[in-house]
C-alpha cells in the first residue's frame, strides 16, 4: 500500500476558510441578537426613549436588520449630484478679532475658522477632492474647498484623520 503525503491547504484557502466563517459568525449573532433590542443601554423612559430603544417621536418605525440588508442590496438612491452651490454668499472673515469677542465662519464641508483675542483657530479642514483619508475612494467634492487668507489662521485643529 503506497504511503499517501497528506496535502496542506494553500494560505489563500485557509484564509478564505477563516473569512466565511467569521461573516457567518458575524451574520449569526447579528440576526440572533437583534431580537435583544439594545444591550449596551437601558435606562428610564423619556420622550425620545422607552426604556430599551432611542426613536424619534412622531417619526416611523424602526426596521429590522433584514430590511436594511435589503435596502443596501437592492435599492438604489438618488445619483450623487455634480455640484450643489451654496445659496448664501461666501464669508469673508477679517484677519483678526480682538478682544474677548468670538468669531466663528463656516469655511466648507465640516470646517470652521474660530476667531478670538488675536488667533485664527482653523478647525477640521477638508482641503482635498475626496472626503476620503484615499486619493481615488469616498464621495468626491460637490463644490470647491472654501478659501481663506493666510493671516486668519494661527492654529489648526483637525478632529479625525484626514488629508489636509
Amino acid at each position: 500500500m503506497p504511503h499517501r503525503r497528506k496535502v496542506m491547504p494553500s494560505r489563500r484557502r485557509l484564509l478564505q476558510i477563516l473569512a466565511a466563517a467569521g461573516a457567518l459568525g458575524a451574520g449569526g449573532w447579528a440576526l440572533l441578537t437583534a431580537a435583544r433590542g439594545n444591550s449596551y443601554y437601558r435606562g428610564p423612559g423619556s420622550d425620545h426613549f422607552d426604556g430599551t430603544r432611542f426613536f424619534n417621536p412622531g417619526g416611523i418605525e424602526p426596521r429590522g436588520r433584514l430590511d436594511f440588508l435589503r435596502w443596501q442590496f437592492s435599492e438604489r438612491g438618488a445619483a450623487w449630484p455634480s455640484s450643489f452651490p451654496s445659496p448664501f454668499p461666501p464669508d469673508r472673515p477679517p484677519a483678526s478679532v480682538a478682544g474677548d469677542a468670538v468669531r466663528i465662519a463656516y469655511v466648507g464641508h465640516a470646517s470652521l475658522l474660530m476667531q478670538t483675542r488675536g488667533l485664527g483657530i482653523l478647525i477640521d479642514p477638508v482641503w482635498s477632492e475626496r472626503a476620503s483619508p484615499l486619493s481615488f475612494l469616498g464621495p468626491r467634492r460637490v463644490n470647491p474647498p472654501g478659501r481663506l487668507r493666510r493671516a486668519a489662521q494661527d492654529r489648526l485643529r483637525p478632529r479625525h484623520a484626514q488629508p489636509l
